[in-house]
C-alpha cells in the first residue's frame, strides 16, 4: 500500500478534516486551562498585600519602598502577591473601585489643612484627605488594630490560660497552629501532601512568633503617644463628615455615628502614623527617601493609614502591622 506522503495528499487531508483539527485544537486549549485553573494557587484578600500612594504623594520614592520591604522580609510566606500603586486624580475614583473587591491594605496620603495656609479664603476646602479616608474607606484606627491582634494571638493561647500582658510565642499552643494550619489551608495547592503540610505548619510557627514580636513593638510604639505625640495622627471618626454635612438628615446620621465612636472609646485616636515624626538617624533611611508630598522636599505632612479589612483576611490582617513597624525601624531609632 503506498502510503507517501505527498503535497496533494496533504491538501486533500487539509481539505476534508481541518473540522476535526479545530475541534482537537480547541479541546487541547480547555484541558490546559483547566490544568492550570485546578493547580494555580487563588490568592486570598489578605495573600495580596498592596499599598497605596495617593494623589497627593510624590511617587518617586515607591519603589525604593517596595525594595526595603522585600529586602527585610517583613512580610509572611503567606502573603503571595506584594505590588503598590500610585493613584492620580486624572483616573478617578480608582481606590474605591479596589477598595471594593478588598484590594489594600494601606495608603499614604496627606494631611494637610488648606485652611491654615497662606492664602486661605472662605472658599478654601475644609477637607483633610486623611479624614476623608477614614470617614470613607473604613480606616482602622491603631488602638484597635493592636487590640485585635492580641485577641487574634490569643485565639492560639492553651484552653483556660488568659495573659495580661505581652503573649510570647512561647505561651501558644502548638497543636492549636497546627490544627489552625491545616484548617483554613485544606484547600490550597502548595500544601497537598503531608510532607508539604508539616513544612508549612514550621513557616506558620514562624509566622505567629514574628506576629508576636511585631505586636510587642507596635504596642510600645502606641505607649508613646505621651512623650512624643507628633508620632500619630488623631482623630474621632465620621467628625469631618458630621461637619461637612450639607442635609440635615445626614447631619443627624453622623452626629450619632461620632457619639457612638466616642462611646466605644474611640475619641481622638490614633488613626495614621506621621511620616516627618521619624527623624532618620546614624545609620537609618530619611523618610522624605520614600515619602514626600509633591512640589515638597521633606515627609512633613505625609501620613500612613490602614485599612480595616479584618473580616475578609482575618488571619493575614496584621501583616499592616509588620509593614508599619519596619518603616519605622528603617527610618528612626524607635524600634532599634
Amino acid at each position: 500500500m503506498d502510503n507517501k506522503v505527498t503535497k496533494k495528499r496533504l491538501s486533500n487531508f487539509f481539505a476534508y478534516e481541518w473540522i476535526t483539527m479545530i475541534i482537537v485544537i480547541v479541546v487541547a486549549i480547555i484541558v490546559w486551562e483547566f490544568v492550570y485553573t485546578v493547580s494555580a494557587v487563588r490568592l486570598s484578600v489578605g495573600q495580596n498585600f498592596k499599598y497605596y500612594y495617593d494623589e497627593n504623594v510624590d511617587t518617586y520614592g515607591a519603589t525604593y519602598l517596595y525594595e526595603m520591604i522585600n529586602r527585610k522580609d517583613t512580610l509572611s510566606y503567606d502573603v503571595l502577591s506584594f505590588d503598590y500603586e500610585s493613584l492620580t486624580e486624572e483616573a478617578g475614583n480608582i481606590l474605591s473601585a479596589r477598595l471594593s473587591i478588598y484590594e489594600g491594605d494601606v495608603i499614604f496620603t496627606d494631611c494637610i489643612d488648606y485652611t491654615k495656609l497662606e492664602g486661605a479664603n472662605e472658599n478654601t476646602t475644609k477637607e483633610i484627605r486623611v479624614k476623608s479616608l477614614v470617614d470613607s474607606y473604613n480606616g482602622y484606627d491603631f488602638i484597635t488594630l493592636k487590640n485585635d491582634a492580641i485577641d487574634y494571638l490569643k485565639g492560639f493561647l492553651p484552653d483556660g490560660r488568659t495573659v495580661d500582658g505581652d503573649i510570647e510565642f512561647s505561651m501558644l499552643s502548638k497543636d492549636k497552629i497546627a490544627s489552625s494550619f491545616r484548617s483554613r489551608m485544606k484547600k490550597d495547592n502548595r500544601f497537598r501532601e503531608e510532607e508539604q503540610i508539616l513544612n508549612g505548619i514550621k513557616m506558620e510557627e514562624e509566622r505567629l512568633e514574628k506576629l508576636c514580636r511585631d505586636v510587642k513593638d507596635f504596642s510600645y510604639l502606641l505607649s508613646l503617644r505621651e512623650t512624643t505625640p507628633e508620632l500619630f495622627y488623631n482623630y474621632t471618626k465620621f467628625e469631618q463628615s458630621f461637619e461637612s454635612a450639607a442635609e440635615d438628615k445626614y447631619k443627624i446620621q453622623y452626629e450619632t455615628a461620632v457619639k457612638n465612636e466616642k462611646e466605644k472609646g474611640r475619641e481622638n485616636v490614633p488613626y495614621a502614623l506621621c511620616l516627618s515624626a521619624l527623624k532618620g538617624g546614624e545609620g537609618k533611611t530619611d523618610p522624605s527617601s520614600y515619602f514626600k508630598i509633591k512640589g515638597k522636599e521633606t515627609a512633613e505632612d505625609v501620613v500612613l493609614m490602614v485599612f480595616n479589612f479584618k473580616d475578609k483576611q482575618p488571619h493575614l490582617q496584621y501583616e499592616t502591622i509588620g509593614f508599619i513597624n519596619q518603616i519605622v525601624k528603617d527610618c528612626s531609632t524607635l524600634l532599634g
